[in-house]
């Protein structure tokens, strides 16, 4: 009886906890398409409790065999073959393919789930592989993924490796990579300044730049630059200008000397205001003439910052000839500028501009010839002051041509008589146009001395 007994209570035991089951499965479900879905805390069971058939399961509401799928998702209803070389992409719905083969494809999934992708794998034609940064595929044959942030060509481009996804061209310049920068390494170099992603490049060649921290800037020594607590700027001042004389003539050499701060620094100095040349730059002394008179101002003047610049002033002009002296010394006459010219006074004479006339049967001076009229030497005793007047030169032919000259130009005066005036005047006036040209080739000397310092000044360099 008591055997019995315990029977019965145990089978009332097994009954009561069949009855919790069924409430606690069906507290669980919901209504679904399938009729009461596979309960989500069952999911992936069996379902042919309920709806379902035998050797099927519920899967976002729909019933699947269990035998050929798997599923993947039971809030989108997402299943794939159930095979080893088949995987859930998750997210994918069926339209989009339902089911990725693992030989050719690649789970994707950098996106929220919802939006989840997937790529062909090595394996597959063609070979891909995802780009985390881009969120799309690129196949390893032509194209590579930078820090995982940025797709390249391989064939132009190379990864910097600076988990920036920074690349550098390598065609058809192959240049290389610098912090955030690309630089050619045949005529830039790389300037890095401390911290993350701050590099930057300057030229190098021909001129070799001078990086600036922190302004990130190049300073260019052939216009002399340096960098001054990190900015570029200019090194070099002009302190003086000196060593031209204070006149000289046209085509003269003058020569200028700068002096800079700091010292030895000529380079950095641009010459201006010269005539032959008129500029120059660099160096520590300026060679140049002028041809023109007057003032002139040469300049010299950092070619950083032309607010440094000194200069100095000479007078171009021609050196006065004051007495014999000035005279004898100087080699290369030129007629003074501020020459009025000669004033002839015609034939200085005691016999005065017609000595024919005035003292025929000379020596002797008997009366008057009135018959000798055209015999008067006037125009060529002005001839001859004016060639005295008149800057000619050196060489010893100046004076002698002017009084040659004066001898030809009196017995042209002679030559020229006719008729009775020849035959009566003739004979004296060839014998004053002698007797004065030998005057004048003896003792004119001062008198032309005098005409040359009057009329010329001495272009000679000093």
């Amino acid at each position: 009886m008591e055997k019995y007994r315990a029977m019965e209570e145990t089978k009332e035991i097994l009954n009561l906890l069949m009855i919790s089951a069924i409430v606690l499965l069906c507290f669980c479900s919901v209504a679904t398409a399938c009729g009461p879905a596979c309960p989500p805390c069952y999911s992936g069971q069996d379902c042919d409790y309920w709806n379902c058939s035998s050797g099927e399961s519920c899967c976002g509401g729909e019933c699947y065999d269990t035998s050929i799928y798997k599923c993947c998702d039971q809030s989108t209803g997402h299943r794939c073959l159930k095979d080893e070389d088949v995987k859930c992409c998750n997210g994918a719905t069926k339209s989009q393919s339902a089911c990725c083969n693992t030989s050719d494809c690649k789970d994707c999934t950098y996106r929220e789930a919802s939006e989840s992708w997937w790529c062909p794998e090595c394996g597959g034609d063609p070979c891909q592989l995802c780009c985390e940064g881009e969120e799309t595929c690129y196949d390893i044959e032509t194209k590579d993924c930078c820090d995982d942030l940025k797709i390249y060509d391989i064939a132009t481009e190379k990864c910097c490796n600076e988990d920036t996804g920074h690349t550098c061209p390598k065609s058809p310049v192959d240049k290389t990579c610098c912090d955030g920068a690309c630089y050619d390494p045949e005529t830039e170099k790389c300037c890095n300044p401390p911290g993350p992603d701050n590099g930057y490049k300057c030229p190098e060649s021909p001129v070799d730049f001078e990086c600036c921290h922190p302004s990130r800037d190049c300073c260019d020594p052939t216009q002399c630059e340096e960098c001054i607590d990190g900015e570029c700027e200019c090194a070099v001042e002009i302190d003086n200008v000196s060593g031209a004389p204070s006149s000289l003539p046209p085509g003269c050499p003058a020569v200028f000397i700068v002096s800079t701060v700091p010292g030895g620094r000529e380079d950095c100095v641009e010459w201006s205001g010269g005539g032959n040349p008129a500029n120059q730059s660099g160096g520590v002394t300026f060679h140049t003439s002028w041809d023109s008179l007057g003032l002139h101002t040469v300049r010299a003047t950092s070619k950083c910052d032309s607010s440094y610049y000194d200069e100095d002033s000479v007078m171009v002009e021609y050196r006065a000839i004051n007495d014999q002296s000035d005279l004898d010394n100087c080699t290369n006459r030129v007629t003074d500028p501020g020459y009025g010219g000669p004033v002839p006074n015609g034939c200085s004479s005691p016999y005065g501009n017609n000595p024919t006339r005035d003292c025929p049967y000379p020596p002797t001076c008997f009366g008057t010839n009135e018959d000798c009229v055209n015999t008067s030497f006037l125009g060529p005793c002005n001839t001859h002051d004016t060639c005295y007047g008149t800057c000619n030169g050196t060489g010893g032919y100046g004076k002698y041509s002017c009084d040659v000259t004066f001898g030809a130009d009196m017995h042209v005066v002679c030559n020229a008589l006719t008729g009775d005036e020849y035959d009566s005047c003739y004979d004296d006036c060839d014998w004053w146009a002698d007797t004065y040209a030998i005057a004048v080739y003896l003792v004119g000397q001062s008198a032309y001395d005098n005409g040359q310092i009057a009329a010329c000044s001495c272009a000679d360099c000093w």
